[in-house]
């Protein structure tokens, strides 16, 4: 991670730009904007939609090659319905709903899309939302918002490191040399930020935020409801999906899920759980993903592109219908 990502007052971190990492099945590169690498030939013709996507992990595609990432694949695919997607991929792993929010208001509306695709991932997404800093270390931190009077408020102060906090940081995402010599340093002199408690682990964070689940969906709708208001305002519509976890694609009617769907369609937001469109192919949960948070494979990326390609068909049959 610190390989890819980079500090970032604006967001807590960030893609690096130009960077070309080598993984097992081919390579992570990223543009000089800091998007994840798409073959480009033609995908601004006239007459050509453009897509968002943002994410997380998830959509991003950290096992599987430039080529193979769910948006990639979303590029070559035609849709029913005219013809195939000029597709910007602004996902970032470890991202929440929170920041891609603030990536849609800040660089994602600018692309002029027609379409936004939100990946929302159901294994951490309420949780981070919920949290001033990066769920798996409690360290790096986040912006986030909360619920106030009704409408949502920006925290940020906090990403506004003192100068041996940044440095500290900026060496341990750029030099082996600090690394080496002094390993865990930027993460104890973050830690310091925090009145010196020692971080519990990650798993107990999620549970103790995971333990009220309503607010947590309060604020996740809030800041689905804002992107589909800002999403309009360029005259873009909002579609979302939900990325199934190995536990919630054993149980079809998961609460939070359910609740989630029902709140956004009364909202006229769609929003689609792949977890159904998998199991009405006949597949299992090892067919699609590498882990239980539901990391998807090649074979799991293409699958989930087929799946979105055929909701962004149907989302725009039932908008010309309508």
């Amino acid at each position: 991670m610190a390989c890819l990502h980079t500090y970032s007052e604006v967001y807590g971190w960030e893609l690096r730009r130009g960077v070309r990492l080598p993984i097992s099945g081919g390579h992570i590169s990223t543009d000089a904007f800091g998007r994840r690498t798409l073959a480009r030939e033609g995908i601004v013709a006239p007459g050509r939609p453009r897509l968002v996507s943002l994410g997380d992990s998830v959509a991003f595609g950290l096992d599987v090659d430039d080529e193979a990432t769910l948006a990639a694949q979303l590029q070559r695919l035609e849709l029913g319905t005219g013809p195939g997607l000029a597709v910007f991929d602004l996902s970032v792993p470890g991202y929440g709903t929170d920041q891609e929010l603030i990536k849609l208001e800040r660089e994602g509306l600018a692309l002029r899309p027609s379409i936004v695709l939100l990946n929302f991932c159901l294994a951490n997404d309420l949780a981070d939302n919920a949290l001033p800093a990066f769920l798996y270390d409690g360290i790096h931190p986040k912006p986030y918002f909360r619920l106030e009077g009704g409408s949502l408020r920006l925290h940020d102060e906090h990403l506004r490191l003192a100068p041996p906090a940044r440095t500290a940081l900026w060496l341990s995402e750029h030099s082996v040399l600090f690394n080496a010599l002094s390993p865990g340093r930027a993460t104890r002199v973050l830690a310091a930020r925090t009145n010196g408690e020692a971080p519990v682990h990650w798993e107990t964070r999620y549970t103790e935020v995971m333990a009220r689940p309503a607010p947590l969906l309060d604020l996740a709708v809030r800041l689905i409801e804002k992107m589909s208001q800002d999403a309009r305002g360029v005259g873009a519509r909002l579609v979302v999906v939900s990325h199934p976890t190995r536990r919630s694609y054993t149980d079809p009617t998961s609460p939070l899920e359910t609740e989630l769907h029902d709140r956004l369609a009364r909202a006229g937001i769609p929003f689609v759980p792949l977890a159904g469109r998998y199991r009405a192919r006949g597949l299992e949960f090892a067919d699609l993903a590498l882990d239980g948070m539901g990391h998807l494979g090649e074979g799991g990326q293409k699958v989930a592109a087929e799946a979105i390609r055929d909701i962004l068909d149907e989302t725009g049959r039932a908008l010309s219908a309508s």
